[in-house]
């Protein structure tokens, strides 16, 4: 089920203010239109803290397989949620300016609760597979049997998750939050090996599924 986590208003200008709430946070937005693009994969909105003026998410405009549909994929960061993920809809009652960002908990779809897949989750499946992450830091070894490797459609990365905290089940090894951060395994493992850990081997099975997840999604891709 999805859940509202922001509601939001249009401004003529095309930007968007409102309130991003949650258990823990409560913030004034604004989503902001990124005119000046760097690169062809930066976001085409900034998302805002009124209250503080520093960036705490990022949007990127993306088209859904099934309906050929475009809709606005919503990433969002602060500490005491980690990062989440989400997609701007338009908000009950039909007012063309009433926009909602909406979250959908993982668990529902894809195991253990660590983010939210945007609109696509439902043409592009993310499969989540098992693996050990070990590594000595500070002097101590660590080894997650537990830890979880995949690939992010919406995001386009691999990911690595390693490492849950006791009390929030919050990984303490995170990997593959941006967009296009990791678009080889190799990427992400020299990532893992700069944080003291290290996921490799993988065995051939895994890694050959990995790779089929990547390209399964790119088959599904619009022509440019």
């Amino acid at each position: 089920m999805a859940t509202t986590i922001a509601n939001l208003t249009t401004k003529s200008d095309g930007s968007m203010e409102g309130v991003f709430a949650t258990l823990r946070v409560n913030a004034p937005i604004t989503v902001i239109p990124n005119t000046n693009k760097s690169r062809e994969d930066a976001p085409d909105y900034r998302i805002v803290n009124k209250r503080t003026g520093f960036e705490i998410g990022a949007g990127w405009h993306r088209t859904s397989q099934r309906s050929g549909e475009e809709y606005l994929s919503v990433k969002l960061e602060a500490p005491e949620i980690g990062v989440i993920f989400g997609n701007l809809a338009p908000a009950p009652g039909g007012e063309e300016n009433k926009k909602v960002i909406l979250w959908n908990n993982r668990a529902s779809v894809a195991g253990s609760a660590r983010g939210r897949l945007p609109h696509r989750q439902k043409e592009v499946a993310m499969r989540r597979y098992t693996i050990t992450v070990s590594g000595t830091v500070t002097g101590q070894v660590r080894s997650d049997p537990d830890a979880v490797i995949g690939y992010d459609p919406p995001l386009r990365t691999y990911f690595l998750h390693a490492f849950p905290h006791d009390e929030t089940d919050e990984p303490g090894l995170w990997l593959g939050t941006r967009d296009r951060a990791f678009e080889a395994l190799e990427d992400l493992r020299h990532a893992t090996i700069l944080h003291g850990y290290d996921l490799m081997p993988l065995p051939a099975d895994l890694a050959a599924k990995l790779i089929g997840d990547k390209a399964a999604v790119a088959d599904r891709a619009p022509p440019q």
